[in-house]
């Protein structure tokens, strides 16, 4: 039985962030590594993604690579006698024909099988969509439902979403009709078919977004929203644009694109947002960007709807530096008190990342507050996340794709 290590309580003190704010407050939070992934055993590595957690507090995710054949797997991690045991449901196997680089993570239905997408691989060698279904007497079963051909996308890098109607919702970081990445819906056709269509074709017309990375997130009035990495018009900042926040419309069987926002158009915004986004009741949108800000270590922003147009505000410029975190590539989390709570691959006390929670005060400002800082391989800690967390009980959970007492990357989870 494999089991997790606990690391104790720390405390932290963060740094002044420009901007919003100007004082972040040192919080106690404890971490533990709930498993650590060994590529020296068949085991698979470098999970990317972020974690999926069942009604019975089990946790599914992907691995980039390894798995019996080296190019990637599905793992699922069950709780027992206080440690955890993890399986893996499935090992990807020979190239090109199955999928490899699974760098999307997994959703569940109420059957409990499992649905996720490969960057490359399928039929084509430009990515698939995958179900991983339980089999009688134990093992799970495979089905590819759609396999990438450039024309409705290709390399799949984000995981699905679900709408309330069984339907599967996702991003291609390229293809499409104009070759800068598609949106696309899943639909169940009967007889455990599915039947892709693509929403969205980038590209159509001057400064629409380019590489759409992360997932989408659907309102309650079935809209679609999301960021690019890329496009949006060049600067010099970036020579193939900072990215977009777009919506999705639906109207008589057709998608309508309206951009957000188009970052890096003053000197404080963000670059290359490659999250999934977050709404709010109101309607305001969060996210977070890689790089830009008036720091240069990336931003968390609010978009909120402003008439026909939305307004960007921004919520906490990172540092980059040993002290604040930077490179917030995950996007944000609320918590029932209304605190956003996100992960950096970088920074921190150790300079192995963060995880950091935005506190709104009462003038309209967010203090930041680094709960944790994950500390260098030679403690054996986890280190540089590079997905977004899930929220459970009051937990986070999260993985990080080094780290660990192989350095092969971890599922961790701290409490703030």
């Amino acid at each position: 039985m494999k089991r997790g290590t606990k690391k104790g309580l720390t405390r932290f003190a963060s740094t002044l962030c420009a901007l919003i704010f100007l004082f972040t407050s040192a919080v106690l939070a404890q971490e533990s590594i709930l498993y650590s992934f060994n590529d020296l055993n068949g085991d698979g590595f470098n999970p990317v993604a972020g974690p999926t957690i069942d009604s019975a507090g089990n946790i599914y995710g992907t691995l980039f690579t390894g798995g019996a054949n080296g190019i990637g797997a599905v793992f699922k991690l069950s709780p027992s006698n206080g440690g955890w045991n993890e399986s893996l449901l499935y090992s990807f196997g020979t190239y090109p024909t199955d999928g490899f680089w699974i760098s999307g993570g997994v959703v569940l239905d109420a059957a409990g099988n499992v649905y996720g997408t490969a960057q490359f691989g399928g039929a084509y060698n430009k990515g698939m969509i995958y179900v991983l279904t339980p089999a009688q007497g134990g093992g799970w079963t495979q089905t590819v439902l759609v396999n990438f051909d450039g024309a409705n996308g290709t390399q799949p890098h984000a995981g699905l979403t679900w709408d309330a109607a069984g339907n599967l919702y996702g991003t291609a970081a390229g293809g499409g009709a104009y070759s800068s990445g598609s949106v696309f819906e899943l639909s169940p056709a009967g007889s455990g078919s599915w039947n892709l269509t693509v929403l969205y074709s980038f590209g159509a017309k001057t400064n629409d977004g380019n590489a759409p990375l992360g997932g989408v997130t659907i309102d309650s009035a079935g809209n679609l929203y999301g960021t690019t990495q890329n496009g949006g018009g060049t600067s010099s900042a970036c020579p193939a644009g900072c990215g977009i926040a777009y919506k999705l419309t639906p109207h008589n069987g057709h998608w309508s694109e309206t951009i957000l926002h188009n970052f890096n158009q003053r000197s404080s915004d963000g670059q290359m947002p490659i999250c999934t986004l977050t709404l709010d009741a109101s309607g305001n949108i969060y996210g977070s960007t890689q790089a830009g800000g008036a720091n240069k270590g990336g931003i968390v922003f609010e978009l909120s709807p402003s008439g026909k147009a939305y307004q960007e505000k921004v919520l906490n410029s990172f540092v980059p530096g040993r002290k604040d975190g930077y490179a917030a590539a995950g996007g944000v989390i609320f918590d029932t008190a209304g605190n956003l709570y996100g992960a950096t691959n970088s920074g921190g006390d150790h300079n192995q990342g963060t995880i950091f929670r935005l506190t709104p005060g009462s003038n309209g400002t967010w203090t930041e507050s680094l709960i944790y800082s994950f500390a260098d391989q030679n403690n054996g800690d986890a280190r540089n996340p590079g997905s977004g967390l899930v929220l459970s009980n009051g937990v986070l959970f999260g993985t990080t794709d080094s780290g660990g007492s192989y350095d092969s990357g971890t599922v961790f989870q701290v409490t703030p």
